[in-house]
Formats: structure tokens, C-alpha cells, sequence
């Protein structure tokens, strides 16, 4: 069985996507399409690019969560920066882009 699926923001709340795609891995579902929003865009680019529930949510628990968001040399006047979240990406995904990916995603 192949489903569309559609995982949400909620910031740290998003690591619950990560049990959804292992229940659904243990129960032979299989995605045929996904996308997501904010964290659960995250999660879910990381999860098609191959990599396995357990393995984000190992290199997740690694990282402390406020170094996602640390300001890189481009973030001038904001608050929260992204540098943290592009460096995690560029190691669980390297260069490949949506078109690369063996789903479409959005």
C-alpha cells in the first residue's frame, strides 16, 4: 500500500514525525508522495533522501536543539538564524535536490 503524506510544523514538536515514519516502515506502508511544513518539510526531505528513522532521530539527539537555529554571518538583524538547520541538511542530505529524491515532495 502506497499513501500521501503530509507532516506539519510545531518546531521541537517535530520530532513525533520521526515515530510516524517508523510505524508506518514496521507496518509496510509506503510513501508514494509527502509534504511538509517547517519541521515536517525537514524531517521529511532528510527521511526520502534514505535516511532511516533511527538514524535522524540518533543524529537529532545529538544536536542540541538551540544550535539549529545559531545565526550565520548572513543573518544581519535576525534574532534566530538558520545556520545550524543548513549544516545539518548539507550532512544528512549533501547536494542532492527535490528532483534527486526517489518521491515527490513538496
Amino acid at each position: 500500500m502506497k499513501i500521501a503524506l503530509a507532516l506539519g510544523g510545531g518546531g521541537s514538536k517535530g520530532n513525533a514525525h520521526i515515530g510516524v515514519l517508523r510505524v508506518l516502515e514496521k507496518a509496510g506502508i509506503r510513501i508514494g508522495a509527502l509534504a511538509g511544513t517547517s519541521i515536517g518539510g525537514l524531517i521529511g526531505a532528510v527521511y526520502l533522501a534514505g535516511n532511516s528513522p533511527d538514524g535522524i532521530e540518533e543524529r537529532l539527539a545529538d544536536m542540541e536543539f538551540r544550535r539549529l537555529f545559531r545565526r550565520g554571518p548572513e543573518a544581519n538583524n535576525s534574532l534566530l538564524g538558520l545556520a545550524g538547520v543548513a549544516e545539518l541538511l548539507s550532512e544528512m542530505i549533501g547536494e542532492r535536490t527535490f528532483a534527486d529524491l526517489p518521491i515527490p515532495s513538496r
